[in-house]
């Protein structure tokens, strides 16, 4: 009878490596393209999520160190929008904090762009920094575990 104990917190440990290493090799964060704007210091990169679970952006880094400034921009998906890949702009309802911004749950790239429904929306962010950009790193909440995924350019 004792032993039966065992059994319920061993398999929801488990259970959690298992999600856990599964997070790690199948990340759910979705990052695009590199953009960049005409002078240089204004980058943008298209993400999106993968996973079953919303997904919270926490810190951007740009060569491991935090950027000037940083912003997610949430616009429709459809053939009248774009992203802008500047800051200097009058319509700033577009742009959002990253701490403010969630990704919901099964918004990537790649199934936006096969989507029919017009009334599905795109995320980006938008980044201004003076140094040229080697790598990015995005660290991300997601369904309670803080992940970082890091893309070399």
């Amino acid at each position: 009878m004792k032993n039966k104990w065992f059994l319920i917190p061993g398999g929801v440990i488990i259970i959690t490596i298992v999600f856990y290493a599964y997070l790690l090799f199948n990340p759910p964060l979705d990052a695009g393209a590199l953009s960049y704007g005409a002078d240089n210091d204004t980058y943008l990169i298209e993400v999106g999520n993968k996973g079953f679970f919303n997904l919270k952006p926490t810190e951007v880094l740009i060569n491991d160190k935090k950027p000037e400034k940083v912003l997610m921009q949430v616009i429709p998906n459809n053939d009248d929008e774009a992203f802008y890949i500047t800051f200097d702009i009058e319509n700033e309802e577009r742009f959002k904090a990253l701490n403010e911004a969630v990704l919901p749950a099964e918004t990537g790239i790649q199934e936006r762009l096969n989507s029919k429904e017009k009334d599905t929306l795109s995320y980006g962010i938008t980044m201004l920094s003076r140094e040229a950009l080697n790598s990015v790193t995005i660290k991300y909440r997601y369904a309670g575990i803080i992940l970082k995924e890091t893309i070399n350019y």
